[in-house]
């Protein structure tokens, strides 16, 4: 539940703490083979809202493309995301009560082991980030800063290999 008198700094560590506990009880049924589920949080493939690859520069100094864990959207959201190289990152957001209100923070012991789990059986799903991000460009979904020529040849050479 939202209080709206507090800051999301304020409220992130109870909120990832309270994800976490759900994600840990779904992905042990789920690697149990349990088809039910929980009784009030449903399945492992019922939580998320979704995954998908957030390009560069989707925002103003966001020069790294990441995968999202998408958990909720609104008012407040929350999401994990999870950057090439193994950086993963929970970020939780306010858009209702400050438009610009949001806080972060960095899975550690055993929340990282478990979210990483979670992180490598997704991205065996996925398009690597060089594919995701150049399948993106070329549709069209963004542009990169000064279309760095460079940048996009070293792509291409990528993909002769």
């Amino acid at each position: 539940m939202s209080n709206r008198n507090t800051s999301c700094e304020e409220r992130i560590n109870e909120e990832l703490e309270g994800r976490m506990e759900d994600l840990r009880i779904l992905w042990d049924l789920y690697c149990e083979g349990d088809e039910e589920g929980h009784p009030e949080l449903g399945t492992f493939y019922e939580y998320g809202l979704g995954f998908d690859y957030i390009c560069p520069y989707t925002w103003e100094d966001q020069p790294d493309g990441y995968y999202r864990y998408q958990l909720s959207w609104g008012s407040p959201s929350d999401e994990f995301r999870f950057y090439e190289g193994g950086r993963i990152e929970y970020w939780f957001m306010d858009w209702f009560m400050d438009w610009f209100d949001g806080a972060c923070r960095i899975p550690r012991g055993t929340d990282l082991a478990l979210i990483g789990e979670i992180r490598d059986w997704l991205l065996d799903t996925v398009p690597s980030f060089d594919e995701a991000e150049k399948a993106a460009y070329e549709a069209g979904d963004f542009q990169y800063p000064n279309e760095d020529e460079d940048y996009l040849d070293e792509l291409e050479d990528e993909d002769d290999d």
